[in-house]
């Protein structure tokens, strides 16, 4: 390992920077979890998004939204995949069999006279900042949606992503904003894939209370889908944008594992529409014995 540092360092003192140049240092900034405990999520995503400018390579947008989740939590992680995702089923139709967007971000139009706002590079989240945003979208008359012992257990592994991060008062975890520039961006018109290219069954899941996603958001991404042959719109009852941690969960991973393993089903209904109007009913008023994955707006879970 010391003889592989010696290298990476050497090469650096060229000033110039190259793919295989930064692939070796994303392994180094690995390797530092072996002398220390923890890994250096911080610099390894940093290291990705330069990358990425070079290679735009797929494989590793996929490892960047990795460490996005590990130093911005699950649900920043999980928004890069599903931006991630749609592009790549935009741009690759055949190899796309089905489609599940967990609490995606929806275009807005764009705003007359303005321009998305900027943000610096980086800012300082602590547990109070993450409890806050956690808890700011479950209305005051509900009981909570997240144990605050869970919590507090993801806490110390979120603080642990960053090593510089207890040294700071109060402890906290500096974070790249470039997902909430991406998420301006779309709400000012500038979404980052066209949902219009995407040709296989969408499916999107999103909490009650998410309120990065209500339902004038949902219903224009749904109807944008237009090149798919089958879309679900699924809103899971007490649940935020955040469902993946919250006491729903366990819905969020059925609704999923349902819509991706129906395709035998979806596709035998897509032949028995043919012909028939939306509700169902063919030319001579024949009902169509359609069941829930029909083109609409699926039942909330209770």
């Amino acid at each position: 390992m010391a003889k592989a540092e010696a290298l990476l360092h050497r090469a650096g003192a060229l000033g110039a920077i190259g793919r295989f140049q930064l692939e070796a240092a994303v392994q180094s900034a690995h390797v530092v979890r072996r002398r220390t405990g923890a890994a250096d999520w911080v610099a390894i995503e940093r290291l990705y998004d330069a990358l990425l400018a070079i290679t735009r390579s797929p494989v590793v947008a996929i490892n960047r939204a990795i460490a996005v989740a590990e130093t911005r939590g699950a649900a920043a992680g999980l928004a890069e995949l599903d931006a991630l995702a749609a592009r790549f089923a935009g741009r690759h139709p055949s190899l796309v069999d089905r489609l599940v967007l967990f609490g995606p971000i929806s275009r807005r139009p764009p705003r007359r006279y303005e321009k998305p706002p900027g943000a610096p590079a980086w800012r300082i989240v602590t547990l109070d900042d993450q409890w806050a945003r956690f808890v700011e979208d479950v209305p005051p008359q509900e009981p909570p949606v997240l144990s605050r012992a869970h919590f507090d257990d993801w806490g110390k592994r979120y603080l642990d992503s960053d090593p510089e991060s207890r040294n700071r008062n109060p402890a906290g975890v500096k974070i790249p904003t470039g997902p909430f520039v991406d998420i301006l961006r779309a709400w000012h018109g500038e979404l980052a894939y066209d949902p219009g290219l995407v040709q296989a069954p969408v499916a999107i899941i999103r909490g009650e209370w998410d309120g990065l996603i209500p339902d004038a958001d949902a219903a224009w991404l749904f109807d944008a889908f237009r090149a798919s042959p089958m879309k679900r719109d699924i809103k899971i009852s007490r649940a935020t944008h955040l469902m993946h941690l919250e006491a729903m969960r366990h819905a969020l991973y059925r609704e999923s594992i349902a819509f991706l393993s129906a395709g035998d089903r979806d596709q035998q209904l897509a032949k028995d529409m043919q012909g028939k109007d939306m509700s169902g009913r063919d030319l001579q008023g024949k009902d169509l014995q359609a069941n829930d994955m029909q083109q609409g707006n699926a039942p909330c879970l209770q």
